[in-house]
């Protein structure tokens, strides 16, 4: 669910449920995992779309290993922001 904060909209997002198992089967780095998110979200969204949901959920895990390795702090207002909002969206575990 796609929540639009100015209006308060809220908007469903193709394949939801399969989007999300697949950013996180990518990120737990189980092989056989991933490979049965990838295909049940090509399932749902096709040959078109999933290279550009590929793409998303790698950029964001190599942005964060870049920062990681590089030793990239948090900058303020994220470093005390972002923990409740982790909390809040209980994604603690990507960390793990």
């Amino acid at each position: 669910m796609v929540v639009d904060g100015a209006e308060g909209k809220t908007e469903s997002v193709t394949a939801q449920a399969e989007l999300n198992a697949f950013a996180e089967a990518v990120l737990s780095r189980d092989h056989e995992r991933t490979t049965e998110a990838r295909n049940a979200l090509h399932v749902a969204i096709g040959n078109a779309a999933l290279p550009d949901a590929a793409g998303i959920v790698s950029h964001f895990d190599a942005i964060n290993r870049v920062a990681d390795a590089a030793g990239i702090s948090l900058d303020a207002p994220m470093e005390m922001n972002g923990p409740p909002i982790i909390e809040a969206l209980g994604i603690s575990h990507f960390s793990e």
